[in-house]
């Protein structure tokens, strides 16, 4: 049966989205509720963007970049949400939110907590050059699921902007920068993809921010540039 936006209640619109949920409907859940977020409790939008991307709903398409923002905004305000589990959906839903204003806000943010979390990123798009394995918990032997988990971590890693260690006002913390870029080295070294880790960060550094007056890139980059000055760095930085 059809079903879009209406009039709902708070207690209608929350009976109707857990009825669609427990339907195996998320899309259309999402199509039903996308402009009153704040009807639903965060833990029921968080359930719904969590089963977004895997719906296989009859005529029910992958919401649109925006509205995914809007659902995402909600949860921003919430200080209760865990910021860990948006990023797992966030990821899901890569390919849509790398597009937008906002972005996968909450899975950059792990990103620049955790150099691992970036060293596996990068194992699922290049190989090891050293015939080495990686832990078993990064392995996934289905070629399919390989290359959608492929796919997001190409997106995301292309598309970040915002470095480790920048501020709200832009600036970057240099001590918490170059701690994560020598950490995100040291993981490279360990599971044999140094180049493609220095090309990635330096992919990464031509976003960075200026200094206060004008001189691009900013300090904590240029030292960062200088001191490591490995080929890869300078191509990805340049790319």
């Amino acid at each position: 049966v059809p079903v879009g936006w209406a009039q709902w209640s708070s207690e209608e619109l929350r009976f109707l989205t857990r009825s669609l949920l427990d339907a195996g409907r998320p899309r259309t859940a999402f199509s039903a509720v996308h402009l009153d977020w704040d009807k639903l409790t965060s833990e029921m939008i968080l359930e719904i963007l969590e089963a977004v991307p895997t719906g296989r709903e009859a005529n029910a398409s992958l919401p649109a970049g925006y509205d995914l923002e809007r659902a995402l905004e909600r949860l921003d305000q919430d200080s209760s949400v865990d910021r860990a589990r948006v990023a797992r959906l966030e990821f899901g839903l890569a390919p849509v939110l790398v597009w937008g204003k906002r972005g996968p806000a909450a899975l950059y943010e792990q990103l620049s907590k955790e150099p691992a979390l970036f060293a596996q990123m990068i194992s699922y798009l290049y190989r090891r050059s050293d015939g080495g394995s990686d832990p078993p918990e990064w392995k996934i032997e289905d070629a399919q699921a390989a290359a959608n988990v492929a796919s997001p971590c190409f997106e995301v890693l292309h598309h970040w902007q915002k470095l480790p260690g920048q501020k709200p006002d832009g600036t970057i913390d240099g001590d918490a920068f170059k701690a994560w870029v020598t950490e995100s080295r040291r993981l490279g070294a360990l599971y044999g993809r140094s180049e493609v880790c220095d090309s990635q960060i330096g992919e990464m550094l031509a976003h960075a921010p200026p200094d206060s007056d004008g001189t691009w890139p900013c300090l904590p980059v240029r030292e960062v540039l200088e001191d490591i000055g490995t080929e890869s760095l300078a191509n990805g930085f340049q790319a």
